[in-house]
């Protein structure tokens, strides 16, 4: 599983310029993908999606 990495798009207001966020981008159109109870959980992504979330929680 990957995902691609980019600056989210301009159209974002952030209050402080200097740390802007990173956005990830996952391959495929399922918006699902991280809860197991359904056709579209894909394990790969939600654990990088689990360890995304916990860096950044950690980081504030």
């Amino acid at each position: 599983m990957s995902s691609s990495r980019r600056t989210c798009p301009p159209r974002v207001s952030w209050s402080a310029p200097s740390r802007m966020p990173s956005c990830f981008i996952y391959p495929g159109d399922q918006h699902l993908f991280a809860d197991s109870s359904l056709s579209a959980y894909d394990p790969e992504a939600a654990a990088l999606l689990l360890e995304r979330s916990k860096a950044l929680l950690s980081a504030v």
